[in-house]
């Protein structure tokens, strides 16, 4: 596939329920994405799965193995994460993070669970905790989380976040800090691993949990620079949205 552009990947499953023993543990796609060649033109990727967690494990992860070295023009990205093991999320992101510097545009969004599967069982999905929102810190990480480790998507202009769930997942307090140190100026010498190459533009979050606080009106009473920044949250309550979406930007505050 040479000229390929945009690549699109939505992997479905039957059987979700709880009482279905696994009778499959056969990555869904592998052998059919194993044998796809692309060269470096790729752009824009798309990727979804609602395979069961514990039927066998998402051909997604296998696909970023198998083709990591053709995603070096990657600048959109767009994963469902939620149907994702606990730990192929984390591998994958720790994968993409450092790995391809060319990613401006994120998307990572979670589908809504069936009712057995989100009260029923602890199945094993992944989660967007919040120590995996602190692996997309700068300076923090620099000079202490994760001292030695190079920050996760240093381009990045655009971040979208479709949280799936009220508990566990990261929330509007964790999502204060990670702009703050994100847009904050850097306060003296970084060490070069932590180096960003561009600064945020836009951030789009949508939480299942409700407001805990004034996200905006914390950055500007912290002094952090919002200049040519937007910043759009929506809270809600399980599937159940408010209709208040809050979007801000210095353009905007007249």
């Amino acid at each position: 596939m040479p000229h390929l552009h945009t690549f699109i990947i939505e992997e479905r499953a039957w059987g979700h329920f709880h009482h279905q023993p696994p009778v499959d543990t056969r990555p869904y796609l592998h052998n059919f994405l194993s044998r796809l060649k692309f060269t470096s033109a790729l752009s824009s990727l798309k990727l979804s799965t609602s395979c069961n967690a514990n039927r066998g494990p998402s051909s997604i992860p296998s696909f970023f193995t198998t083709h990591f070295d053709s995603l070096d023009t990657l600048t959109t990205l767009s994963l469902q994460y939620n149907y994702l093991r606990k730990d192929e999320f984390v591998l994958l992101l720790e994968k993409l993070g450092p790995g391809v510097p060319s990613l401006t545009d994120l998307k990572l969004y979670a589908s809504s669970l069936t009712f057995p599967e989100r009260e029923w069982e602890d199945p094993p999905y992944a989660r967007f905790w919040p120590s995996v929102l602190e692996r997309f810190y700068v300076q923090s990480c620099s000079k202490s989380l994760y001292p030695q480790k190079k920050p996760w998507f240093p381009s990045l202009e655009k971040f979208t976040c479709i949280l799936g769930t009220s508990w566990e997942e990261f929330d509007d307090r964790d999502l204060l800090e990670f702009l703050a140190d994100r847009l904050s100026k850097p306060s003296g010498s970084l060490p070069s691993h932590t180096a960003v190459d561009r600064r945020l533009k836009m951030v789009d979050i949508k939480f299942v949990s409700f407001k805990n606080i004034d996200v905006w009106g914390e950055l500007k009473a912290r002094g952090v620079d919002t200049n040519g920044f937007e910043l759009a949250i929506m809270y809600g309550q399980d599937s159940l949205w408010h209709d208040e979406h809050l979007i801000w930007g210095d353009d905007l505050d007249d």
